[in-house]
């Protein structure tokens, strides 16, 4: 499963619509729906709010589980294998963690 993929079914679990879900997130419903598509990535700074709304490790930490310290799980694991996704966590990574 890919990211977008990942964060569809993570936000039907909740029961939330993509509108409800962007109002949440104070993006556009078309922004998430770019999400669920993999036409675009959420912007760095929404990865935590992702991760709040959606009771899920912010997708920024899952390569890196003993800082975070929780089991990920599986379905996002093969998520994050993706070659575009690796380098775009690559890119966002220092912008999340705090790595003093």
């Amino acid at each position: 499963m890919n990211i977008g993929g990942v964060i569809r079914k993570k936000r039907k679990q909740k029961g939330l619509s993509q509108k409800e879900f962007a109002k949440k997130l104070g993006v556009s419903w078309r922004t998430v729906q770019k999400w669920e598509h993999n036409e675009s990535f959420p912007r760095p700074e929404m990865f935590k709010k992702i991760g709040n709304e959606l009771d899920m490790i912010p997708i920024i930490l899952l390569v890196d589980k003993d800082h975070y310290g929780k089991e990920i799980p599986k379905d996002i694991l093969e998520a994050v294998k993706h070659p575009k996704m690796q380098e775009y966590i690559r890119a966002v990574r220092p912008f999340i963690l705090d790595d003093d």
